[in-house]
Formats: structure tokens, C-alpha cells, sequence
């Protein structure tokens, strides 16, 4: 393969960077083809990259990176390269190694109204879009479960995108047999005397990774204790004002600075502790360092592998919202009150059960099975060409067999390789359609982006559904918004409007018939719960899956998916017309399926929550209101009234306006 990695800077000592150079090196021995793309390289180039310096100026830095990307842009239009791998948000990637926090959240989090109104913050926020929007086709290496919950949540994407990492260890943090030797020569090194404390805190970013906590920490310390304790800063940043504050704080001479280095481990077998305070970390790879080199560790559980730390039983993990007086309690103990030793006995013993020490080569493995070789499946060669901006308007005209079309939509049926998937096509509603809606009291149904917000909102929520293979949207005005979505053909299914008229002709067994109401009575309940309504929801937008014969269906293999949601509204709260509107068009498409009073009065309970006798005398006007809408419909589609028992007559009929 011929690879390009992409990256702002590079420098020895970064986390990032790191785990760049890690995965570069892999690939390189597995005799893939390495290019890099960087602003900045510091130190020796490894034999057998290619490097290519990016001739870019600009005042700020984002400046700086909005113009790299626009570069690469058109670079990658002249070079055939298998894979795009990115190490910064950038866009065009097909892979991107999140090392970094999801921006949206960390600006709503931390950030003021002034700062998310400045250039830099609108530049990363769109560099942020391009990798995770909806339309993205990038495939995301995550190194927490909570990245993927938060990107997630502020994007939409869907989770076949995301592939979780296990944390990167490289063989010499472990402890090695003379690891005591390594500590009496550091410690001789450094004029540190065998029965003082050294604690570290390791990393570039030290006020991101909280070192003005520590240092105040270090202070707070009684002055016997804090004379026989020594603190080093082991990383790549700027130091001064960190310097200045340890001098206010009279603790300069317990205070060292020390640049990045290559010698980290002999540090981290030398200390007594490490401390993390970090205000923000995605990661924290150097906490899993410290498991595996035995030593105890004192951190805010804001960083992502904080869970390493707890279920290790390795050190303490302060709870947000961080309060220093608990820090500093937390540093005393460690200190003078806690065993250590079985704290590094732990670390040590997780380290043998948990982690992983090739995460590299796992990452290597994934580019080469998971991602390159999934190119020649045909799934994924059909989604690259849907996906492809080139072949947009070729998409839009498509043809296929028509199942519905209406003015500025078309869905239709088409075949790629002997399996079936169906496109819905919008072509712009145009402004009167808008107008309409908006007198009506309704938001307009602009484009595929709607059914493909609704179909993840799904996901999230277990309701079987549509499974996306492509969706892309192209213009910005909404009367003309052009876009499409493709979707897997759900075969050997049937609609429950069509399978329930025949269990009234031929009979269904009353557990089956149960189950059928249950299934669909915590469906609707779901989806009104957690702030959506279908708009549509009818028996004939359940499909009951088949696949395995009409005869073998069972209440244990049941499975009921819901379509048609290019109309599902999506909210925090749904109005209370709305759920009504969706049971009562339930309620009157089941109508003729011979289902009883009994049976509704199940549902009743199930979608609620609650005793029948309890529903009805809480929310009997609510379950009235939808009988009488019911009957009006079906009364509308067929211009007679349904069979009903005269109770449920009576009971319709006692609603007032």
C-alpha cells in the first residue's frame, strides 16, 4: 500500500506524535510505502520515509492549518495514494487517528462566547466537520469508549465508522528485573537522597495537563514533608510562568524542569509517584505508562484512561469537578499514609492481565484487513462510488425500478451485485412546499438528511431499522437542496398490515399475538421517551422479518423493523399532538386485524408503564382522544365505522372538548 500521513508537526517527545512515528514504522517494516505530510519536522528522519516539508506561512496558527489543508487538497489530486491517514482534523481523510478531544465538546466546556466567535474557533470547528459529519466516509481509530459517545452525540456518525483501540505500551516503560539499579543511579544523578519522594508529571501542554494544580498541591504539603519532596516536569513546553508560580509559592528548590528526552522510563522507575491533574485528555497515554512500569499514579478522572487507573487500584483518581483541597489531601496521603508498594503490586499484576504492547501493528492490521482489503468488497465499493463528490449528479439521475414518486422524490429499487438496496432520491421541494408547511404550523422535509438523522437516532436507541449504505446532500438553498440516501434492501420481510389481515383469516396463537404487542407497544413508547415521532406510523412501516418462514415465527425470534422516516421528527420533547397522532394511526391501521379490547388494554399498560386501572384514570382522556381520532380515520379511508365493542364505543364517547 501507499500510504500518506498527515500531521501539523511533528517532535520527538509528543503523545501524538509518538504514536505517529509507532504506527509509520509499522507499516514501513510490513513494506507498505510511506509518504508524510507535516508543517514542521524536528529531528532525524527515519530511513525509508518520505517526508515532504509543506511550504506554508501564515501569522496564526490556524491560519497555518487551514492553509496545509487546502494544500494537501490538491495534492492528493496528483498522487494515487491507498490510504489518507490523518493525525490532525483535516479534510479528505479516509482514516483518522483521534488523539485528540471532539472540539465542539471542549469549546462549549471550557470555552467563553468571545473565543467561540473568533476565526480560529469557526476553522476547527469546520476542520472537525469534515472528518465527522454526516457525510464524512472517514473511518475513525478511537482510542476511548466516552470519544466515541461524544462524537457521537455531537455528529451523529455511525458506529460501523468507529474502531476502538487498546491502549499503546511500548516494551521499555515495563519494569524491567534491575529497575532498582536504574533508581539509585537517577537518583545519584540528580543529588536526590534514597528516603526523599520524587514525584513526576510527564507531558507537553502543562497547563492542559493541570501542572498549576500540582504545583499548588506541592505547596500545600507540611514544610517537614515537603523539604524531603522533589517534583520534575518531564516534557515539551513553554515553562516560564509555571517557573514564576513555583517562586511565589517558595517551592523552586524542590521544583525541576527538564526539556523531552528519550530516556522517560528511567524516570518512571526512579519516582514514587506521578501526578496527572489534567484539565482535559483524551487519552492519557502516559498513565498506562506508569501502570506498566509499577508506579503509582494521582489523577483527574477527565482523562480517558482514567478507568485504567481505578480498575488497576493503582493510585487515586479525583472525581469532577475538581476541587484542589481534595487534590491536595489526596498527594498528603499518598505520601505519608497509603501503601505504595501494593499500590505498584497492582499496577503491575493489571499490567500481565490487561495490556496490550503492539497496538501499532493491531492499527496496521486494521488498515490492511478492516479498511484496504474492504475496498474489493462489493458493499464498499458501491458505498466509495456513492460517496464519491465526482459522481453526485449521476447518482441524483440514477434508474432504477420506481416504487413511489412524488413531486421532488423518487424511491427506487436497484441491484449491485446480485443484492438489492433501495435510494431515495430529493431533488429540492422548492419554496411554495416550504411556505405551505411553515403556515400549517410544519417544518418541511428538505432532503434525505432527515431519514438519515432518524436511522442513527435509531441505532442508538436498539430499534431495528434501515441500514445506511451512503448518504450525501450537495447546495445550500433549501428549495433546492439536492441530496440522496441508499439503503440495504430488508428482504424475506413482510409488512404487518399485510401479515395481520391474514392472521385474521387464518389465526395467530396468543402468545405470538403477545409478543407482537409488546414489541410494538415499547417501540412507541421508545421513541416518544426519547424525543421522536414518526409522523407515519402505521402498520404498513413495520416489517416483520421472515426470514426464517411465517411458520417459524416465534415470540423468542420476533424482530419488527420501522421505515418510511424521511417525516420523523426529532426533538428533546414531542408534543403531546404529536404522540397522539402516531398511536392513533397505529391504532386505526391494526383496526381490521380481529385484535380485541383486551388486546388494546395490553398495550395500554406496556406503552405506559403502568396498571391498566391507573392509566385510565391518569391519562383517560389521552388513550379517548386517540380512539375517537382512530375511528375518524378509518372512518375517512373507508367511509363506514370499524367494528368496535360498545365499551370501547362508550368510552370514546365520554371524551369532552
Amino acid at each position: 500500500m501507499k500510504i500518506a500521513f498527515c500531521l501539523f508537526k511533528y517532535f520527538p517527545y509528543g503523545g501524538l506524535q509518538r504514536d505517529f512515528l509507532a504506527i509509520a514504522t509499522a507499516a514501513l517494516l510490513r513494506g507498505h510505502e510511506i509518504h508524510v505530510y507535516t508543517l514542521e519536522w524536528q529531528g532525524p528522519i527515519p530511513k525509508g520515509f518520505q517526508v515532504f516539508l509543506v511550504p506554508i506561512r501564515g501569522i496564526t496558527n490556524h491560519v497555518r492549518c487551514e492553509k496545509f489543508s487546502a494544500y494537501l487538497q490538491k495534492e492528493f489530486l496528483n498522487h494515487s495514494y491507498d490510504i489518507v491517514f490523518g493525525f490532525n482534523k483535516l479534510e479528505g481523510l479516509d482514516v483518522y487517528f483521534a488523539g485528540d478531544q471532539c472540539y465542539v465538546a471542549d469549546s462549549e466546556r471550557w470555552r467563553r462566547f468571545f473565543y467561540r466567535a473568533s476565526s480560529r474557533h469557526r476553522y476547527f470547528l469546520k476542520a472537525e466537520g469534515h472528518v465527522f459529519s454526516l457525510v464524512s466516509h472517514t473511518e475513525i481509530l478511537a482510542l476511548t469508549k466516552q470519544q466515541i459517545l461524544e462524537y457521537r452525540f455531537h455528529y451523529g456518525m455511525p458506529m460501523e465508522q468507529f474502531h476502538l483501540l487498546l491502549p499503546k505500551v511500548t516494551r521499555d516503560r515495563l519494569r524491567p528485573e534491575n529497575w532498582k539499579e536504574i533508581r539509585k543511579e537517577v537518583r545519584r544523578e540528580f543529588n536526590i537522597p534514597e528516603n526523599d519522594f520524587l514525584l513526576l508529571l510527564i507531558g507537553s501542554g502543562f497547563r492542559t495537563k493541570g501542572l498549576d494544580r500540582a504545583l499548588h498541591a506541592l505547596h500545600s504539603l507540611p514544610l517537614s514533608l515537603q523539604e524531603k519532596t522533589h517534583f520534575f516536569v518531564i516534557g515539551q513546553d513553554k515553562s516560564r510562568s509555571f517557573i514564576n508560580l513555583g517562586k511565589r509559592l517558595g517551592i523552586s528548590k524542590q521544583l525541576k524542569f527538564l526539556s523531552g528526552r528519550d530516556d522517560v522510563p528511567r524516570f518512571l522507575f526512579a519516582a514514587d509517584l506521578l501526578i496527572h491533574p489534567a484539565y482535559s485528555e483524551t487519552t492519557g497515554t502516559v498513565l498506562v505508562e506508569a501502570i506498566a512500569a509499577g508506579l503509582p499514579l494521582l489523577i483527574t478522572d477527565v482523562c480517558g484512561y482514567a478507568f485504567h487507573v481505578e480498575h488497576a487500584h493503582a493510585g487515586i483518581v479525583i472525581p469532577s469537578p475538581f476541587q484542589q483541597t481534595v487534590f491536595n489531601q489526596a498527594l498528603y496521603e499518598l505520601l505519608t499514609k497509603r501503601d505504595r508498594k501494593q499500590l505498584s503490586e497492582n499496577a503491575l499484576e493489571y499490567c500481565k492481565k490487561h495490556l496490550l504492547f503492539d497496538m501499532p501493528n493491531n492499527v496496521v492490521d486494521l488498515l490492511e484487513q478492516k479498511i484496504y482489503f474492504n475496498q474489493k468488497d462489493p458493499r464498499s465499493q458501491l458505498r466509495a462510488y456513492l460517496l464519491d463528490k465526482r459522481n453526485f449528479k449521476k447518482i441524483i439521475k440514477m434508474e432504477g425500478e420506481v416504487y413511489r414518486e412524488l413531486e421532488g422524490r423518487r424511491t427506487l429499487r436497484f441491484e449491485e451485485n446480485g443484492k438489492g438496496y433501495f435510494a431515495k432520491i430529493h431533488q429540492g421541494v422548492g419554496f411554495r412546499e416550504i411556505f405551505k408547511n411553515l403556515i400549517q404550523g410544519r417544518w418541511p422535509v428538505l432532503g434525505a438528511i432527515n431519514e438519515y438523522k432518524a436511522i442513527l437516532r435509531l441505532n442508538q436507541l436498539n430499534i431495528d431499522t434501515l441500514s445506511v449504505v451512503a448518504f450525501a446532500q450537495a447546495g445550500f438553498n433549501p428549495a433546492t437542496l439536492k441530496s440522496f440516501i441508499v439503503t440495504d434492501e430488508l428482504s424475506n420481510t413482510v409488512s404487518l398490515e399485510q401479515y395481520g389481515k391474514r392472521w385474521r383469516e387464518q389465526g395467530i396463537s396468543f402468545l405470538l399475538k403477545r409478543a407482537f404487542i409488546k414489541k410494538i407497544a415499547l417501540m412507541a413508547r421508545n421513541l416518544h421517551a426519547n424525543g421522536l415521532n414518526h409522523r407515519d406510523f402505521y402498520a404498513a412501516h413495520l416489517l416483520v422479518d421472515i426470514s426464517q418462514g411465517e411458520e417459524a415465527l416465534s415470540p423468542e425470534n420476533l424482530k419488527i423493523y420501522l421505515i418510511d422516516l424521511h417525516r420523523m421528527q426529532i426533538r428533546s420533547k414531542v408534543p403531546l399532538r404529536w404522540v397522539m397522532k402516531d398511536i392513533a394511526a397505529l391504532y386505526f391501521s391494526v383496526m381490521d386485524f380481529g385484535l380485541t379490547e383486551k388486546d388494546l388494554y395490553r398495550f395500554i399498560k406496556l406503552y405506559q408503564g403502568k396498571s391498566l386501572r391507573r392509566a385510565l384514570k391518569e391519562d383517560g382522556y389521552f388513550w379517548r382522544r386517540i380512539i375517537k381520532q382512530a375511528i375518524y380515520l378509518y372512518y375517512k379511508a373507508y367511509h363506514e365505522k370499524p367494528e368496535l365493542t360498545s365499551n370501547l364505543l362508550t368510552f370514546a364517547r365520554t371524551t369532552h372538548y
